[in-house]
């Protein structure tokens, strides 16, 4: 039911039918390279919304440095790439008639909030862009360190800028990321949380 409403909700939103969409992956670094071929994100993305799109996964290194593997680059570095390749990704169909819209999961919606952000003042980009950013940890895990350099990560988490596009937010209930348990004391949340 969750889904059904979530698709629902981004089809109002965000327009559905959409001449190209942007799809940046969250976390998956060495590791997680070779599991995402197992995957395809194309029909199931968003409850299947934009499954007549065009859909093109912008590439980055989308890793966090020491957890997806020993080589891979910290956070902050794989963010700013990643937001460099959007921006290239945008950029490139900005000549293109119809719309644009832009997706990003979790350490992708980081990505995809930075680049709408750096993008605000692009005029060659259009204000009908729709950027939707699902389990964005900058609005949960990160909510608190808006600003705040993080060493370890070699990020600074940023709030939500406000700009001229259309931006839609989407958290799923018990993400530890993007909505983290505000009782973690109490056993039978964090068990559902784990669950969820």
């Amino acid at each position: 039911i969750v889904c059904m409403v979530m698709a629902f909700a981004i089809a109002l939103a965000a327009p559905a039918n959409a001449s190209s969409v942007l799809w940046v992956p969250g976390t998956s670094g060495s590791l997680g390279a070779v599991l995402s071929q197992i995957f395809t994100i194309d029909a199931p993305l968003l409850g299947g919304a934009y499954e007549d799109d065009t859909i093109t996964t912008v590439e980055y290194p989308s890793a966090i440095w020491p957890i997806t593997g020993v080589l891979d680059p910290t956070l902050g570095i794989s963010v700013t790439d990643g937001v460099a390749n959007l921006e290239a990704a945008v950029t490139a169909l900005a000549t293109t008639s119809g719309s644009l819209v832009v997706i990003g999961v979790s350490q992708g919606a980081m990505v995809v909030q930075q680049a709408a952000a750096a993008m605000n003042a692009d005029l060659s980009v259009s204000s009908d862009t729709t950027f939707v950013l699902i389990a964005d940890p900058n609005f949960g895990l990160f909510a608190n360190l808006h600003g705040v350099y993080i060493p370890i990560l070699d990020y600074s988490p940023i709030a939500m800028p406000e700009t001229r596009f259309n931006i839609v937010v989407v958290v799923n209930q018990y993400d530890g990321f993007a909505e983290p348990i505000t009782q973690p004391w109490n056993l039978l949340t964090v068990i559902n949380a784990l669950m969820g």
